[in-house]
């Protein structure tokens, strides 16, 4: 993963260690950020979601 860190900016980094406590969800925001081109005020929007679940996931979250 330290590979797909570098890729976001620092201030990204640190609002997803934050605000996201497993690591897969961590790399999923990391990757979705890089992939949308997400800006930090969205991305944070995104983490506070249904649950704190990346949408990706939420399907099998019930």
């Amino acid at each position: 993963m330290p590979e797909v860190l570098a890729q976001i900016p620092w201030g990204h980094n640190l609002r997803i260690l934050d605000a996201v406590k497993y690591p897969v969800d961590r790399e999923w925001y990391i990757r979705y950020t890089i992939e949308q081109g997400w800006s930090r005020n969205l991305l944070v929007h995104q983490i506070g979601g249904i649950r704190g679940k990346p949408a990706g996931l939420q399907l099998f979250v019930r």
